[in-house]
């Protein structure tokens, strides 16, 4: 069964009316307690607001906003993930100002976002722009939890395909931006800045879509601040464990990350959530999917899901979980320089790494398991077509050739693996640990964000210049790593 070793203090099951007072960047507006805790000043008001109306087969949007002082404002929706062109779910688009009704103009890009649309109004003026969202019901399995599930019985979506945002360096910085449901009071409600129902936070428009939204009649809110950063559930369906227990475990595995990567800054971020629910007609067989997004990750499981290890449904869903949470470090705290997709083999490769390496520390999987899924993982990469693929090629084919998609996973990992053993074997009792809780140090505390070469040099100065040039091979030409690298399977997870 699974093991509650890191049960936290302070469990707390929040009704679908309020959370507890928002930390640090959530700032609840509207009736109630006004509570700053933002970046900015507290008076300041929303400088744009999302509003979500949600029904049984679309959502509608609201977007009000200042328009710019020259007259002209663009707003943007564009490709994220696999999911090229959004805009076409799109219908019903219509903007007003004080005055009434505006003019839009449709615009085309070639570079994302590829759909943009021009408003013409008052200089300043003050606009509500609205529109319909209609996503497909037939998506393809691997895009299932990408794009937006609209039903009776639950709505959830990621503002990046759903969510217009205006275009334009003077929309770049930070901002505080406000939200809220119009949904019938029963209607439970979530997102990754709480379960308010109208509220606001301090970021980038970037960073504020880069997130989920939820609602329906059985999302349920369940809290824990017993750590040194607070944890966050939105769940939705039945299952085979209640919710205090799952959050248990994510609790254990977000412990365990934090001390592998020795995170000195945890206790200021913001609470961590984690949105989960079941796909709306389940596949057939197994079936676990998940994205990071901002302070938060979503997935999505089939009804196999379990908290039991020694099931297939366990190692499955503890995989996903681990695997997602680690992306708050590993993706989001340390940021990517464009094209992100050259340092995949580090974002996603490292990332199944030590989502494994944390498993076995929170006595959640054994060494000998951790071991069976790695060796797996690496027979995968011996067979992908695309194994010897240059990274360059990596950015051209990422989201078209599954070989291409899955080479950064598995590369990464053997990399990853072999990094630490060459960092023991000279005197760095923590290994690949150390490697990331440096990175992560400079991420926080110098704001570097991550490349090929910044990598490649961090590399070289905890090792040696023969050494890095041998993981240049791989990582930048594609060569198969050595035997010596899928070698360091045999310690990777014994210590």
């Amino acid at each position: 069964m699974f093991n509650l070793r890191w049960i936290r203090a302070s469990l707390l099951v929040v009704s679908q009316m309020g959370c507890s007072a928002p930390p640090a960047r959530w700032v609840v507006v509207g009736e109630g307690a006004a509570s700053p805790g933002g970046l900015l000043d507290p008076e300041l008001p929303p400088s744009i607001v999302y509003e979500l109306a949600p029904s049984a087969d679309e959502v509608a949007v609201t977007v009000e906003l200042d328009g710019e002082e020259d007259g002209e404002t663009e707003l943007g929706l564009g490709a994220w993930a696999a999911i090229d062109e959004p805009s076409l779910w799109l219908s019903g688009l219509s903007a007003t100002a004080d005055h009434g009704p505006v003019e839009i103009e449709v615009k085309r890009f070639g570079l994302r976002p590829k759909s943009r649309w021009r408003v013409r109004h008052d200089p300043g003026a003050r606009l509500r722009v609205h529109y319909i969202m209609t996503p497909p019901t037939d998506a393809p399995i691997e895009e299932r939890h990408l794009v937006p599930r609209i039903s009776a019985s639950l709505f959830r979506g990621v503002g990046n395909v759903l969510l217009m945002t205006p275009v334009g360096e003077v929309w770049e910085p930070a901002r505080r931006i406000g939200f809220r449901w119009r949904v019938p009071a029963e209607i439970g409600v979530a997102s990754s800045f709480g379960a308010e129902r109208e509220g606001a936070v301090d970021l980038t428009l970037d960073d504020f879509i880069h997130a989920f939204f939820m609602a329906g009649p059985d999302v349920r809110w369940v809290s824990d601040d017993g750590g040194e950063r607070g944890l966050r559930l939105a769940i939705s369906g039945s299952w085979t464990f209640e919710d205090e227990a799952f959050l248990q475990q994510l609790g254990a595995v977000m412990q365990a990350q934090s001390e592998l990567v020795q995170d000195e800054h945890a206790s200021e971020q913001a609470p961590f959530v984690v949105s989960f629910a079941p796909y709306a007609e389940p596949p057939a067989g197994y079936s676990f999917a998940g994205t990071g997004l901002t302070d938060s990750f979503l997935a999505v499981a089939t009804p196999q899901a379990s908290l039991d290890p020694e099931q297939k449904g366990g190692r499955r869903l503890y995989h996903l979980l681990a695997h997602e949470m680690f992306h708050e470090v590993n993706g989001r705290r340390i940021g990517r320089e464009q094209p992100e997709q050259l340092v995949y083999w580090f974002s996603e490769g490292f990332t199944e790494l030590m989502a494994f390496r944390s498993l076995v520390r929170a006595e959640i999987f054994d060494a000998a398991v951790a071991a069976e899924e790695g060796r797996a993982l690496m027979e995968a990469h011996r067979s992908n077509p695309a194994r010897e693929l240059p990274n360059a090629d990596i950015v051209k084919r990422f989201w078209t050739d599954a070989g291409a998609r899955r080479i950064p996973y598995q590369r990464g990992f053997v990399v990853g693996m072999w990094l630490d053993g060459e960092l023991r074997r000279r005197g760095i009792d923590r290994g690949v640990d150390a490697f990331m809780a440096e990175t992560l140090r400079a991420a926080d505390e110098h704001g570097e964000r991550v490349t090929v070469e910044r990598l490649l040099d961090r590399i070289e100065t905890m090792t040696s210049t023969a050494f890095v040039a041998r993981i240049r091979d791989v990582v930048v030409d594609g060569e198969m790593p050595p035997a010596e690298a899928f070698d360091a399977l045999e310690g990777v997870f014994t210590h």
